[in-house]
């Protein structure tokens, strides 16, 4: 079932990823969850969408090698002006965080209405669902997310958007459930 829904998903999002690796992380980060006494988090429609576009303009306009005004390192949140979104140069001090967590509202012209927050990884070679996790679950900050601990305890993810390309992957939570599932 995971499978068929996870190719219609991708059929509409228009972006590179193969179904296999989005159902490999969709079932990783869910088997990692309930291991934990989480429950699972269903893919959405509206934030594969706009995991595809930023997992496309990460691989081909490289927002996180830009720099700010102020000089500050643009990281793997940010989106480039190409991206056909507002571009954003997200820092390691957050101070952008909310142009980025209403890239769901902007993406996707409004259907999905809550924030998204994202979680991303990098791997020069080319990166695949394995690596991805496996970044994500050594990261103290990524995993935490995942698992809705510290900051994020209590979030009760309600949607899941998940892409890959090239050298990037990244997946997108959300609190409220996606109307366009």
């Amino acid at each position: 079932m995971l499978v068929m829904t996870a190719a219609l998903l991708l059929a509409g999002a228009g972006h590179w990823s193969t179904a296999s690796e989005v159902d490999r992380i969709a079932d990783l980060v869910n088997d990692y969850r309930e291991y934990h006494g989480l429950p699972p988090v269903p893919l959405s429609r509206s934030l594969t969408q706009v995991a595809a576009a930023h997992a496309r303009d990460l691989e081909n306009n490289n927002p996180d090698a830009a720099t700010d005004a102020a000089g500050r390192r643009c990281n793997m949140h940010s989106w480039s002006g190409a991206s056909g979104a507002t571009p954003v140069c997200y820092t390691a001090d957050h101070a952008r965080a909310a142009q980025m967590w209403s890239k769901p509202r902007e993406i996707t012209r409004g259907r999905y209405t809550a924030q998204g927050f994202e979680i991303a990884a990098r791997y020069s070679g080319g990166i695949d669902a394995d690596m991805a996790f496996d970044l994500w679950r050594s990261s103290s900050a990524h995993d935490a997310v995942i698992l809705e601990d510290g900051r994020w305890q209590g979030s009760n993810w309600q949607a899941m958007g998940i892409a890959v390309n090239g050298r990037y992957a990244v997946v997108w939570f959300g609190k409220a459930p996606d109307p366009a599932r």
